[in-house]
């Protein structure tokens, strides 16, 4: 599952920053060029680039929680899930509301095997935003890698109610199957795949082979 893309700043954050009394206009403007700068450059995929620049705008401005998310973003694109979960950590604490802040770091908890800080952030981001299509999508994931699979059911389910179209909760929904030998079920949602995403469709056909001779 990706990792939610880097996102421009909100109305609301962009206020934040101009309205500051703790911030002298000099800083202020620093903090902004830093951060466009670091949306830039990650954009491009020069990570270690864009890190910096999202370095300096929290130096200038630390009470930006979207800047601190997206620094998040950069560590986890350059394989640090520590410093990620750390920076989406500072995020939240900035804004306890920042749905993808809870998601991308249930996301990480999840790539990092730490399924009980999963679950906790993908529920939390649910609770914040009940049609999160991507945070039913990765507490599935979750669910599915320890092997709660009527859970991981219900959470696949929950995302193609909203989104029936999703490929990836068709996809682990799939696998899901896969894993509980049902074959004929694996190979309704292989067919459904065929028209949604063809390149997944195949690799799900290639999981069922293998696993369900």
């Amino acid at each position: 599952m990706a990792l939610r893309l880097f996102n421009k700043s909100r109305e609301d954050e962009q206020n934040q920053v101009l309205g500051s009394l703790e911030l002298g206009v000099g800083r202020v403007s620093v903090a902004e060029q830093s951060y466009e700068a670091g949306l830039n450059l990650a954009g491009q995929g020069r990570y270690p680039e864009a890190l910096e620049q999202f370095r300096r705008a929290v130096q200038n401005n630390f009470g930006w929680a979207e800047a601190h998310y997206n620094m998040g973003l950069t560590y986890a694109y350059m394989n640090s899930p520590e410093n990620a979960i750390k920076c989406y950590k500072q995020a939240i604490r900035i804004n306890p509301a920042y749905v993808e802040a809870y998601n991308n770091l249930g996301l990480t908890y999840c790539n990092s095997g730490q399924h009980v800080e999963a679950l906790s952030a993908c529920l939390r981001a649910i609770r914040l935003k009940p049609d999160f299509v991507e945070a039913h999508n990765n507490l599935a994931i979750t669910y599915y890698n320890i092997g709660s699979y009527p859970e991981a059911i219900k959470a696949c389910r929950k995302a193609l109610h909203l989104e029936p179209d999703n490929i990836n909760a068709h996809y682990y929904l799939g696998l899901i199957h896969i894993d509980l030998r049902d074959k004929e079920a694996a190979l309704e949602i292989q067919q459904q795949l065929q028209h949604l995403s063809p390149e997944t469709s195949v690799d799900l056909l290639d999981t069922i082979h293998r696993q369900l001779q």
